[in-house]
């Protein structure tokens, strides 16, 4: 039709270690007029495990709850401790996606998106939180404290692993404008404008460990850090003025509040605007020089606040998640030359 565009695709992947898997993907595109259009997809999806999730291990000493030095040991699928807890072998996510928004254009001096969609992650491969000696301190009999007991015999305090063990929800929703001013010098304003918001639950939570339930597998920590880790909110505000061999940019970016509390007081992180300003003189077609800065203004994350002893420890900004970067500003020269 010539207002309706329609595609369609089909995949299939089969991989040694998990499985084989069809997936599809439905899209869609309605012109409503020269300047206004509707668009929307809908899929399935297939990931298999990565090389790393399945095969990575290793022995570290971490600060454990209250600063406490504790050796632990993330084990790969098919160890001998990962076995001993009940942990199975990864199997493949598979996902359910859609989208649906909607392009507007009336003129080449403005345009503006906006897309809303959902994702659904059945069998999510996560890190799993800390597993720690459950029973009595002094307990020694397997039946009571099995945990303990098979971390005492490989003399370490706690463990982790990659395991499938939740299934999320994602909904959100990316909007983005554009508009350009020519001006009578023969200059050309352009202002940018986006803002996106997205969120992550779980929805469940699954344990194949007989001596592992999933609120220990993958305790509150952890679905805090899934969902409140990164921020929500996302925007930015930009502006670009470019007249001959001059070009100024300045751009305004947003970065939502964060949350976590793994090894126990909880880190909350404000959402805050960094600031990137830079200016270019193109010398010659193939040579162009910039000085700018990252972050002008010297932004920080919020501190830890309540978080002792971790502060005091060298951990100002947090631990497990912060909103952006904590180098602060960044300021730079550059040469390019295009040959």
């Amino acid at each position: 039709a010539e207002k309706l565009l329609l595609g369609a695709a089909i995949r299939y992947e089969d991989y040694s270690d998990a499985g084989s898997n069809t997936s599809g993907k439905f899209t869609f595109r309605y012109n409503v007029n020269d300047a206004f259009s509707f668009r929307g997809s809908a899929s399935t999806g297939f990931r298999a495990p990565s090389v790393q999730q399945e095969f990575f291990s290793q022995v570290s000493t971490t600060l454990g709850s209250g600063g406490v030095l504790t050796d632990t040991v993330t084990a790969r699928q098919g160890s001998f401790l990962a076995t001993e807890l009940g942990i199975e072998p990864l199997k493949a996510e598979t996902s359910r996606s859609a989208t649906f928004g909607f392009a507007y254009r009336p003129n080449e001096r403005f345009s503006l998106t906006a897309d809303m969609y959902r994702i659904d992650i059945d069998d999510r491969i996560v890190l799993s939180g800390y597993v720690t000696p459950d029973g009595p301190a002094n307990c020694t009999d397997p039946a009571v404290c099995p945990v303990r007991v098979l971390l005492k015999s490989l003399n370490v305090g706690a463990a982790n692993f990659f395991t499938n063990a939740i299934d999320t929800k994602t909904t959100g929703i990316d909007i983005v404008a554009q508009y350009t001013v020519q001006m009578d010098n023969d200059a050309k304003l352009t202002f940018d404008a986006s803002y996106g918001y997205n969120r992550t639950r779980v929805k469940a939570i699954h344990s194949t460990s007989s001596f592992l339930p999933p609120n220990v597998l993958f305790g509150a920590e952890q679905v805090r850090l899934i969902e409140e880790g990164l921020p929500n909110s996302r925007a930015n505000l930009g502006a670009t003025y470019s007249k001959d061999q001059w070009r100024f940019n300045i751009s305004n970016n947003y970065y939502g509040s964060v949350s976590a509390e793994g090894f126990g007081p909880r880190y909350n992180g404000d959402g805050k605007w960094l600031t990137d300003m830079s200016v270019s003189y193109d010398v010659t077609d193939s040579v162009k020089i910039t000085v700018g800065g990252n972050n002008v203004f010297d932004v920080y994350p919020s501190k830890w606040k309540n978080g002792f002893p971790f502060p005091e420890l060298g951990f100002v900004y947090g631990w497990e998640t912060l909103p952006f970067g904590l180098n602060g500003g960044y300021y730079y020269g550059r040469v390019n030359w295009s040959f």
